[in-house]
């Protein structure tokens, strides 16, 4: 049996990182979307479950491409990257989606023929049956692999997408509730209103480099599943806090294996590790197994470094009491852990929250983490991005630098400072005379700022000043074809 080749360490994660980097521009923009068969993944970079579980951080790895390439040669890279931390902040502000989603996935399915073949791979689709089996196997999938697979389930078995999503995530070493989640929705269509993800064979032809050629097995004419609207963005729920209790039991789970001490661990009576059940005891022996190993690593680091005792929780019906206890053991006052976002672990702290008498606090480590922060904005993101992504790829730096902070028109106006302006989509009527375009403006803070600084951060902030919600999400088709008329034969694309 061929064993999951993920890195699950953080010192694999950096040497598999550094493997990757002279690799990541050119070349996985040009590769990136081939599958060529299991054990045969060497064209992308393969961290996902490192990242999932923050062995290491975007940070981190987006740090290493940059100091080897321009940043628009390692763009789609890059874009992968921060598609992953979309995800994350989207379902943050849906929690109502993963509840819904839970609910159904949790639910026996009802069995048939279609089901037990699928679950089975026992299909007669060549590829969708491999697919399942280097799965189960690896416990990995390439994502081009994945959106077909997920295709085939919804748009030619008929079968729903919340029983594909949790088969993924029984399996996937590096599934992630937001990414996994999301991920089927808009392969049904319901992510992106209408617009579902469908399989074609001869794209499963040409990325698989004609190892599978399922022409005729496919259902290519399928439409978008029927669903409710997406709910509204509300603001992230806040961290629990305990501002009186000041000698925690410091919990680790497998939602931050980062292994940085932070002030709030300086307090800490001791370590313990909380079992990888708890983040959804369905998944199979080789996943838990898995990301108990990260957590243990994690752990471990962290005791040795504070000189604290590590404890370890076991799985049962009883796991929150054993907590409480010991905690009274070790004489913590209260219970502290890292942030838990929407999933499987965040059910399980409210199941803890509820059962434990003591107060429990999260913490947030990155002091980058906009997202999920009050007082913090992506216009603030925006300029430290584009600030890091100056320093860290090949262009000529000015000596001073000065990160760019967005202000009202009024302020744009009036300030003498070094200063531009990115002209938006058009927010006005058709007619030229009827336009009307949405601008952002930007003020540098430096008085003192050589010229050719604006035309290197202009590019850059440009790039990262979309609003992402309002293109995938809001996005008419009418209007589209209304202003762009398009052949008949490509009205699929907008289905």
């Amino acid at each position: 049996m061929m064993r999951c080749d993920l890195p699950i360490t953080r010192d694999d994660a950096l040497a598999r990182l550094a493997e990757f980097v002279p690799h990541a521009a050119g070349h996985y923009a040009k590769k990136r979307n081939f599958d060529f068969g299991r054990g045969n993944h060497h064209e992308v970079s393969r961290l996902s479950a490192a990242l999932r579980r923050r062995l290491i951080t975007e940070e981190e790895v987006l740090r290493e491409v940059l100091k080897s390439h321009p940043f628009k040669a390692a763009e789609k890279y890059i874009q992968e990257v921060f598609w992953r931390t979309y995800w994350k902040g989207w379902l943050e502000m849906r929690p109502s989606l993963w509840a819904d989603y839970t609910s159904v996935s949790s639910a026996p399915v009802r069995e048939s023929e279609a089901l037990t073949a699928a679950l089975e791979g026992q299909t007669g689709i060549a590829c969708f049956d491999e697919w399942l089996a280097e799965l189960k196997e690896t416990n990995y999938l390439h994502n081009h692999a994945r959106m077909w697979f997920a295709s085939i389930w919804i748009h030619t078995f008929n079968l729903p997408w919340q029983a594909g999503a949790h088969l993924f995530m029984t399996h996937l070493a590096d599934g992630d509730p937001a990414s996994n989640t999301l991920g089927w929705r808009w392969v049904a269509g319901l992510q992106t209103r209408g617009k579902a993800y469908i399989a074609r064979a001869d794209n499963i032809d040409e990325f698989t480099r004609g190892r599978y050629q399922p022409y005729g097995d496919l259902n290519e004419l399928a439409r978008a599943v029927e669903g409710p609207e997406n709910p509204p963005a509300a603001a992230p729920r806040l961290p629990y806090q305990a501002p009186d209790c000041h000698t925690p039991l410091w919990l680790v789970t497998d939602e931050d294996c980062y292994a940085k001490v932070t002030a709030p661990m300086k307090q800490a009576a001791a370590i313990a590790v909380l079992p990888a059940e708890c983040g959804g005891d369905f998944r199979s022996k080789a996943v838990l197994e898995i990301e108990q190993n990260a957590q243990n690593e994690a752990a471990h680091s962290l005791a040795q470094e504070l000189s604290l005792p590590l404890h370890h929780i076991t799985y049962g019906p009883q796991w929150q009491d054993d907590v409480v206890a010991l905690a009274g053991d070790v004489g913590a006052d209260s219970l502290a852990l890292s942030y838990q976002p929407v999933g499987y672990w965040q059910m399980s702290l409210t199941r803890l929250r509820l059962a434990a008498p003591l107060p429990i606090a999260e913490y947030q480590a990155d002091s980058n983490s906009f997202g999920f922060r009050e007082h913090r904005s992506a216009h603030q993101a925006v300029a430290i991005i584009a600030d890091s992504i100056m320093r860290h790829s090949k262009i000529n730096q000015p000596r001073k630098r000065s990160v760019p902070s967005k202000v009202s028109a009024d302020t744009y106006k009036n300030t003498r400072k070094p200063k531009f302006r990115i002209k938006g989509g058009n927010i006005g009527g058709r007619r030229k005379s009827k336009r009307k375009y949405h601008k952002s403006y930007y003020v540098f803070s430096s008085k003192e700022l050589k010229k050719n600084t604006l035309l290197q951060y202009k590019p850059y902030v440009k790039y990262l000043n979309v609003d992402i919600v309002s293109c995938f999400d809001n996005m008419a088709h009418s209007s589209i074809l209304e202003f762009t008329p398009i052949a008949d034969k490509y009205l699929f694309l907008l289905k």
